[in-house]
This record gives C-alpha cells, structure tokens and sequence, in this order.
C-alpha cells in the first residue's frame, strides 16, 4: 500500500511505497523467493491543475464629464482560473484603480467678436458706421450664432459724428443760408448742403426785422425792414416745407417772376 506522499495537492505530485517479499509466517525473505512482477514503488498523484489568482478588471465606464476634468470607474475582483470570484486575500499584487480622472482638456466657451466699426458715412452733422460681429470659440473659431445665444449681441449698426457741421454758406441769425439759381425752390437750393432746416418758420415770426439782416449779408437791398409780415422782401417758402427764403424787392409775384427769382435758402450745413 502507498503510504509516503510528497506534498502536492495540485499539478501532480507523487507517493511512495515500500514492497517486501514475504513467507506464510510473515517473515521478510529475499524478492527472489516471490514470483510475479515486483509492485511499483511509486506513482503520481494529484494531477488536476492548481488554482490560480488574479484580479480581474471590469473596465472604465463613461467619463462623468465630456471637457473640464471628469470620474469614470470600474469594477475590480480577484478570480480564480476557473472564473470563480473569491475573497481579494488570494490574490497578490496591488490592487488596480478603481477610479480614475478623465477628459481634463479645458472645455470650450464661445462669445462675440466684433470686427471693428467702419468709417462714419459723414464727417459731421449725423452718420452712420457698421461693425460685423462674429460669434467664436476659445480656440478662434467662427461658429453659428445660436452657440452665442445666451450672450446679447452687440450692435451692429450706431450713429457717429452727430456734431453740427460748419457753414459753408453765410451764417446769420444761426442758419446757413445760401442763393440759389433763378427758379430754384429752398428743397433744390439746399440739396448739397444737408437739405432745409426745419423750423425756420420760428426764425420768421420771432425775427422778422432779421430778413434785411440776410439780404445785407449777400449784399441785397430789403424793399423794407419788417418784409416778412407784407409778401414783399421774406417770405416763408410753403414749397420747399416751409423754410425760410428771402428774395431781391419786387412787388411783382407772378409766376414769371419766381422763375426769375434768386432764392435765399436756410440749409442745414
């Protein structure tokens, strides 16, 4: 019978005996007195395979954050090869991770560009200058406007150079005042120059002994001073939306004679 074994309780081992020859008394005589094959000594034992550990890992998941630094995890176990999960103890080793950092690039912001105003469309007496703004993202790319939709838009358009412009023609009684060609109303006599000044019909009434002012200023004799209130030397222009004109004396007032008329014109500029 087999009695001595050899520590191995996996992978193949081995065990020993010890065989004797002996008489009907039971005495221990010499292997040639026994016919037969002599038994074998040894043998192996325990064959199956040892049990082996190791930790088994289950894969990160999805990052918590798509930009700006997120979390994923996983699932760690020890396993044996024949795919039993047992107590972490078995196997050896440090642990992997159960988490981890992910996705730490700095996360894409997006805000308007404005390209820069363009010139005033004048120099004085009111214009307006356009700027095109862009929406981007912090890497300086032009994207659609929607991804700047949280943000108010700048204005794309505003008013420049609002201060009054000079006078090019003859300055009295704070207007700008200019002679036109014989027929020209004060809408065509001021075309060039800003168009006609609103409001000079006040400049009539509350100044009407003015009129000989401008008519002196371009050298023109008034047929009287207070001319505005009788039709004669100011007249307020219901042609030209009710500027403010003066002519040359005449009491004629035919058709005729307004074409041959040289108008005296407020203008804005």
């Amino acid at each position: 019978m087999y009695g001595q074994r050899i520590p191995a309780t996996c992978g193949g081992g081995s065990q020993s005996q010890s065989v004797i020859c002996q008489d009907s008394t039971g005495k221990t005589v010499d292997d040639s007195f026994c016919s037969g094959s002599k038994p074998s000594t040894s043998q192996t034992c325990n064959p199956q395979a040892c049990l082996t550990y190791n930790w088994a890992q289950s894969g990160f998941g999805a990052c918590s954050a798509t930009c700006g630094g997120g979390t994923q995890t996983q699932t760690v176990t020890c396993k044996d090869n024949l795919g039993n999960t047992v107590n972490n103890s078995f196997c050896t080793g440090a642990m992997p991770a159960t988490t981890q950092t992910c996705n730490p690039q700095a996360c894409i912001t997006y805000s308007w560009k404005q390209l820069g105003w363009s010139a005033c469309s004048a120099t004085c007496g009111g214009g307006t200058q356009t700027q095109s703004v862009v929406c981007q993202d912090s890497n300086g790319n032009t994207v659609a406007n929607s991804y700047c939709a949280s943000f108010p838009m700048p204005v794309t358009a505003q008013a420049c150079n609002a201060q009054a412009c000079p006078c090019a023609g003859v300055s009295v009684g704070g207007y700008c005042w200019y002679q036109g060609a014989g027929g020209q109303n004060c809408d065509q006599v001021c075309a060039g120059h800003g168009g006609n000044t609103a409001g000079t019909t006040a400049y009539a009434g509350a100044n009407a002994g003015s009129c000989s002012n401008v008519l002196a200023a371009f050298g023109l004799a008034a047929a009287r001073s207070n001319a505005c209130a009788d039709g004669y030397g100011c007249w307020v222009n219901t042609f030209g939306g009710g500027n403010f004109f003066c002519t040359s004396p005449a009491a004629n007032t035919s058709a005729a004679y307004w074409q041959s008329v040289s108008r005296l014109c407020s203008c804005a500029n």
